[in-house]
């Protein structure tokens, strides 16, 4: 919802958008007399119109064309870092599977590492933590173990795309 003055135009300029539909309403100077009332019937209008809509729906859980990994808040990373040894420069590789959400203590997510891990395990933990919103990485390792056999894990990795 939005409430915005547009003064090149002198008027108010009142949005909703909802599950896609654009609602908008323009409030003039001219006819309301100055900036106060026009916010005011703006105000008016954003209120009568919210009561027959449908509620806001929240972009959490939603799968989009962006997404590469086939689970929401999970993705593959690929790390190369170039270290300068005498003469010669040594490449280190790094690949991990990350976990993020909204609320994440960490910034940048929870990553699990191939090497480590591997490949199919990596993917679960991070779709694990994902799922349970969580950085403790022992509470997500011991879910691993307790359904590393079950249909459970398989339907996780059937999950990934790719």
């Amino acid at each position: 919802m939005y409430l915005t003055k547009n003064k090149s135009e002198r008027c108010v300029m009142a949005r909703i958008q909802r599950q896609g539909k654009l609602y908008q309403a323009n409030f003039t100077l001219r006819e309301y007399g100055g900036w106060k009332a026009a916010l005011a019937a703006g105000r008016n209008w954003v209120d009568s119109v919210v009561k027959n809509l449908p509620a806001r729906s929240t972009g959490k859980g939603n799968l989009t064309t962006r997404n590469r990994s086939g689970v929401v808040g999970v993705h593959f990373h690929k790390q190369t870092l170039t270290k300068k040894v005498g003469r010669k420069n040594k490449i280190y590789r790094f690949q991990s599977w990350i976990a993020r959400w909204p609320g994440c203590v960490h910034r940048s997510g929870v990553k699990w590492p191939v090497k480590q891990f591997g490949k199919d395990d990596a993917f679960v933990l991070a779709v694990l933590s994902r799922r349970m919103e969580t950085v403790d990485r022992a509470a997500v390792t011991d879910k691993l173990a307790e359904i590393k056999e079950t249909p459970e894990y398989a339907e996780i990795l059937g999950l990934r795309k790719g």
